[in-house]
């Protein structure tokens, strides 16, 4: 758990442990090669990796067999995302909403390029409200998912090109 930090987590995993698995408000964290495995919680509103109001980037990163209420979830700041990898986790993949006590005119901004989703229950919910959040999906390939592959709501500017989304 990390408030108000910049961390970089470089080549780390995080197998059957407590969660969230990070933890980070404001700031700039930076998550490369890292794992996170088989990581279960009550309630199923808890997350893998939880951003509050930060600018995160998170590459070349595995999500593999997880049940909690996110593999990621940012509310407000700026999420970007490549070259991940989401695969068998019944939960989304990752998951956009506003943040509480973002400033007004203010809304997330999540970007995600090159990555993979296979067998989730879902590879992306975003969602806006009191200003339109932003969600660009690109070069991602989506398969064998059990719900929606890419579920959007409410006020929501959402571009998605050069994906394959199957089954």
């Amino acid at each position: 758990s990390m408030l108000s930090s910049s961390p970089t987590l470089r080549n780390v995993a995080v197998v059957d442990a407590g969660i969230p698995a990070v933890y980070a408000e404001y700031g700039s964290p930076v998550i490369t090669g890292c794992r996170l495995e088989a990581n279960t919680a009550a309630p199923s509103s808890t997350q893998g990796i939880q951003l509050l109001l930060a600018a995160a980037t998170i590459e070349d990163c595995a999500f593999v067999n997880n049940r909690v209420g996110g593999c990621i979830r940012a509310q407000g700041g700026t999420l970007t995302v490549r070259r991940c990898t989401f695969e068998t986790n019944s939960t989304a993949g990752i998951h956009v909403t506003p943040g509480n006590g973002a400033p007004p005119g203010e809304p997330p901004v999540a970007v995600v390029e090159d990555c993979t989703f296979d067998r989730n229950y879902q590879a992306i919910d975003a969602s806006g409200s009191g200003g339109a959040s932003s969600l660009t999906v690109r070069g991602c390939e989506i398969r064998n998912h059990g719900g929606n592959g890419i579920e959007l709501s409410g006020t929501l500017i959402a571009v998605v090109e050069d994906c394959d989304i199957l089954g």
